[in-house]
């Protein structure tokens, strides 16, 4: 009896240093992220400002249950120019989002604690670029995905946020009843 014990105590050993390690990981990949890859966004969004990339403000991009569909936006003077001028600094944004979203939707770091850091910042960085991230994108690609499971995530956030005011605001709400005379 006693072998069974220690097993399943080493069980729970491995798990809480499986849990410690994947939030070592998270912690060094939310550093990663604010120290490397934000420099690289705000390098990449200051040319696209400057260079007038209207594929990135005009395009319509929509999440689903378990999908992202995008309706670029393309129908401007000099948009293959654009693009091309912007491709340097595009394909290191989208290569570090992809290595830093890897580690996440495989499970190797904590998501769930990633995105109370970093889910509002990270979504709104993939959803203005998703235009161009989806077209050079393999059908799995992490980044893409790590953005649908926060973006649900965060439209989960919002109605559950806006389901409590809603339930305050009838519970603070008094019903009065005037009865017909004579009943």
């Amino acid at each position: 009896s006693s072998a069974n014990d220690n097993s399943s105590g080493t069980g729970h050993l491995a798990k809480i240093n499986a849990k410690r390690e994947a939030y070592k990981v998270t912690a060094d990949e939310c550093r990663y992220y604010s120290e490397k890859i934000i420099p690289l966004i705000n390098t990449l969004d200051k040319k696209v400002d400057e260079l007038g990339a209207q594929i990135f403000q005009k395009s319509v991009v929509k999440v689903g249950a378990n999908s992202i569909e995008v309706k670029p936006f393309t129908n401007y003077i000099d948009h293959d120019d654009v693009i091309e001028k912007l491709t340097g600094e595009f394909v290191d944004v989208a290569n570090a989002l992809s290595g830093f979203s890897t580690y996440f939707v495989s499970g190797i770091a904590d998501e769930k604690l990633a995105y109370n850091t970093l889910g509002r910042t990270y979504c709104n960085t993939v959803k203005k670029y998703a235009p161009l991230l989806v077209l050079i994108s393999k059908e799995n690609n992490s980044a893409i995905q790590l953005f649908v499971i926060w973006s649900n995530r965060a439209i989960k956030d919002k109605a559950l946020l806006e389901k409590r005011k809603i339930e305050e605001k009838i519970k603070n709400t008094s019903e009065m009843i005037v009865k017909p005379i004579g009943t």
